[in-house]
């Protein structure tokens, strides 16, 4: 079969739909008013669903509907509500992040496709292969993979591949980021993120009392653009290319898919995606953020970030040659029209202002050509000599809403038409689809009596298919002489078929599923262990600190976690067969983190009793330890209701980390409605993300913090496999709340250690403990910390 990769459009709105259909777009993804990771966009009702869905399946396009949020308990049985409406109505797929409800929705909606959101974090083979068994249909990579990596994934799972190719890219990898949601209650793996990464902030050094060493925009990444490069990946037989765009407005999707559109069919047609040069100063005009190849084409080290300013940069038109009262002159390099939005230097930073009026050698003009010297009228004080930036083109944007005003986008079909004496007039209609109809008159054709009517004279009549997006691509008609039937009866007989093809082409045709008694299971399953006498809730401490997992043992500490850094094989000396010992894989690994850790749970394979994965991928990498020792979902997973806590269970794992965006309800709806042992994080500075990008690049060692403009300070630090974490500014703190915690069924609690004294830290395990079972423990410690600052994460306001 020849390789026809798939340009997969984003849309918004019913008119960023229509750019994208009208532009070539071959699949467009969109989010309805629940369940999607972009919530501030306009998105579709229900109503405007159905409607997208007969608009782009009439004209061949697919619809993959984003259901790509984590989901509650309490929200189980609206969102199979919602699966089952998305199946009806004729959704090609959806692309989902919460493992639960993706087994759910393969297993009781097996004629809609489930694709692995990039929330899902997959990133390698062994990731991909097992959602493969668990029957998803298309995995969208991590955008921090490289070309190589992909292809891995494709090569050695065989599941078709999603790549991002143009758009704004996340600095932490997806479905890992909790910065907007712990810091300011609008969780992106809820479809609310705030983009704290495009504020300003500055990198200090914790060692020197808070000296800054860098400032900017330092978590602020530059577009994907990979247009320009666009042979290689499709060299590499990737299957769908991906624009992101959801909350952009159409003119952007008309833009890029027009552009990807070219060099996609230009290569398919030539061996060559042509001259791009055309395409990128379009996207440059329409909007852009700068430009970055991104980490799949290597190019995070040609500016990835975008240091001075987060967002639209626009494209120069001119430099400033003089002001006057209320006015400025340019000196046009570019052309400039009235309705154009621009930006100018005003000495402290930057000021927009739309052009509602111009001069030219004191003359109104509605357009300004390159070399004039145009007047506007602007208030402010300006640099002369600096540089204008042009960041809206109304010429441009008229342009591009003309490309999907009209409908452009023709469907070939093919008629044969029967006309016999005695029999009932028949057409036949068909695509090159498979859709097929058949319709029939309800009068047998007669002899005429007057005027006969012939073939060509029906054949004109089959043919006209206004205000419809097909046309007969050809007409076969078998009539006998001298018959006659009228005109309204063709058109009649037109119009069915059409109209029938045109459901079947809509996906509408589907056989209903009925999901009551999925409901009322899940239902009755929620409280399974309600009643049950709660046992001994377990403390774990999570430490990198080898040497310090004795005395949190001796503390109170049921058990540790061992993160796994690189160290001298003597600081592992001091582990024995006496500790409860769990080793932690990180949560991204590549081939040669495996390996090494791999390598250090062997030497400890005879003291350890469990490993604690980051992702599905690392399941593979414990094969062989797998019921020699304990295997723990960590909280990579994002376990956020049963049936995700239940499908690691599937996969072997003995226990689950929560995620930290629960409620205490939440936990409790998981906890009591899962045999698996559930563990949830009450204390330390939680994980905000993990970056691929070397944030502290050149700064030599140190301990820095990432400070806002709020003079909070975020711990920065690299992690065992050379990526980026960033922590919270406050520790998650619950000493005081346990007998709240305990109300939940919780299994477990975890103390996370980072970097501070081992001793103070233990005094907190040993508080922790007696909290847990009910004894009096220091409420002075308690005073000391919640006044130094602290945060009760998402127990008691959720997301």
């Amino acid at each position: 079969m020849a390789y026809k990769p798939e340009l997969l459009s984003p849309a918004g709105s019913m008119e960023a739909l229509r750019a994208a259909v009208q532009n070539g777009a071959d699949a467009v993804y969109m989010g309805g008013q629940r369940y999607n990771a972009r919530s501030y966009a306009s998105n579709f009702d229900d109503r405007e669903l159905e409607q997208a869905m007969r608009y782009a399946h009439l004209r061949g396009v697919r619809i993959y509907v984003t259901f790509n949020t984590l989901i509650s308990d309490e929200e189980l049985g609206d969102a199979v509500h919602y699966l089952e409406y998305l199946y009806n109505i004729g959704a090609d797929a959806v692309i989902v992040q919460d493992l639960g409800l993706a087994a759910l929705a393969k297993r009781y909606f097996p004629g809609m496709q489930v694709h692995a959101s990039t929330q899902m974090t997959i990133y390698s083979p062994e990731g991909a292969l097992l959602l493969k068994d668990a029957g998803i249909d298309r995995v969208v990579a991590a955008r921090e993979l490289r070309l190589e990596e992909v292809l891995n994934i494709k090569r050695l799972s065989g599941l078709p591949v999603e790549v991002f190719v143009q758009g704004a890219l996340c600095m932490s990898y997806s479905g890992q980021c909790l910065m907007s949601s712990l810091i300011g209650g609008r969780s992106g793996n809820r479809g609310k993120c705030a983009q704290p990464c495009r504020k300003w902030y500055r990198v200090v050094d914790r060692d020197r009392g808070g000296r800054t060493v860098k400032e900017g925009y330092l978590l602020s990444p530059r577009d994907l653009f990979t247009l320009d490069r666009m042979d290689t990946l499709l060299r590499a037989g990737i299957d769908s290319f991906k624009i992101e765009g959801r909350m952009k407005r159409p003119e952007y999707v008309a833009a890029a898919t027009r552009v990807y559109r070219r060099a996609i069919d230009n290569y398919l047609e030539k061996g060559s995606i042509g001259d791009t040069s055309e395409g990128k100063d379009l996207l440059l005009r329409v909007f852009n953020r700068g430009f970055t190849a991104g980490f799949v084409l290597g190019g995070e080290r040609e500016g990835f970030l975008n240091h001075d300013r987060p967002d639209n940069r626009g494209v120069p038109v001119g430099v400033i040659a003089g002001t006057g009262a209320g006015r400025v002159e340019i000196r046009l390099s570019d052309r400039l029209n009235i309705g154009d939005g621009i930006e100018l230097d005003t000495g402290s930073g930057r000021a927009g202002t739309r052009v509602t009026s111009m001069s030219v050698n004191g003359k109104p003009v509605e357009k300004g050509s390159k070399g004039q010297v145009a007047e506007i009228e602007f208030k402010k004080s300006v640099v002369v000599g600096s540089v204008v930036f042009k960041t809206y083109d109304r010429e441009l944007m008229e342009d591009l809403a003309s490309s999907y005003k009209e409908d452009s986008k023709r469907i070939p079909v093919y008629c044969a038409a029967s006309f016999r004496k005695g029999l009932l007039p028949e057409i036949r209609l068909w695509d090159d689809r498979g859709g097929y109809v058949t319709v029939r008159g309800d009068r047998p054709v007669e002899p005429a009596e007057k005027v006969a009517m012939d073939g060509e004279r029906i054949s004109e009549q089959l043919a006209k298919t206004g205000g419809t997006p097909f046309v007969m691509e050809q007409i076969t008609v078998d009539a006998d002489k001298g018959i006659y039937i009228s005109v309204s009866e063709i058109n009649n007989l037109r119009r069915k078929a059409l109209e029938q093809l045109g459901r079947i082409r809509a996906g509408t045709d589907r056989e209903p599923v009925g999901t009551k008694e999925l409901i009322t299971s899940l239902e009755q399953q929620r409280y399974r262990r309600a009643g049950r006498p709660n046992d001994r809730i377990r403390l774990t401490v999570e430490t990198g600190s080898p040497s310090s997992a004795e005395l949190f043992a001796r503390s109170g500490a049921d058990r540790v976690v061992l993160r796994c850094f690189e160290k001298d094989e003597e600081e592992y000396s001091v582990l024995h067969r006496g500790l409860t010992l769990y080793v932690k894989f990180p949560l991204v690994t590549d081939r040669e983190d495996i390996e090494r850790i791999t390598g250090l749970i062997e030497r400890l394979r005879h003291i350890i009793h469990g490993i604690e994965i980051s992702n599905p991928g690392h399941l593979a990498a414990c094969g062989e330890y797998r019921g020699d020792v304990e295997i723990i979902a960590g909280q990579g997973f994002n376990i956020f209701n049963r049936l995700s806590a239940a499908k690691v269970q599937e996969w072997g794992c003995s226990g689950a980390v929560l995620s930290p965006e629960l409620t205490l309800k939440q936990v409790r709806d998981i906890a009591l409605g899962s045999e698996i042992y559930c563990e949830a994080a009450v204390h330390g500075r939680q994980r905000l993300m993990t970056i691929r990008y070397p944030v502290l690049e050149g700064l030599g060692k140190g301990s820095y913090g990432l400070m806002d403009s709020k003079g909070f300070v975020f711990p920065v630090f690299q992690d065992e496999t050379g990526r980026t974490e960033v922590s919270n500014s406050q520790p998650l703190f619950m000493l005081d709340k346990m007998e709240d915690l305990r109300g939940t069924g919780i299994g477990g609690i975890r103390l996370i250690h980072l970097d501070e004294e081992a001793e103070e830290f233990a005094y907190l395990v040993e508080n922790y403990r007696k909290a847990a079972d009910g004894e009096p423990y220091d409420r002075d410690l308690v005073e000391r910390y919640i006044a130094s600052g602290i945060t009760r994460g998402h127990f008691y306001r959720g997301v």
